[in-house]
């Protein structure tokens, strides 16, 4: 959850639109992503848990460009 709670504070205001790797390679940079087994690359671990945090509403396709997304205001607030 550490991962997350930084990620929330240091995401841009209302409307930003990211990437996924952006995301991921900031959690990897923070050392925010916990390895459980050497199996796993840090990025899949990183695109697992993007995948969860999108799954679950936290974020949302961008309108404009497909390939980006957005965090949802009510989430932000």
């Amino acid at each position: 959850m550490r991962a997350l709670r930084v990620s929330y504070y240091y995401l841009p205001l209302h409307g930003y639109e990211f990437d996924k790797t952006q995301i991921v390679l900031l959690w990897m940079v923070e050392d925010l992503l916990q390895h459980k087994t050497d199996e796993m690359e840090m990025d899949e671990l990183g695109r697992k848990s993007f995948h969860v945090l999108y799954s679950r509403s936290f974020f949302q396709l961008s309108k404009i460009n497909a390939s980006r997304f957005i965090m949802l205001d009510l989430t932000h607030d």
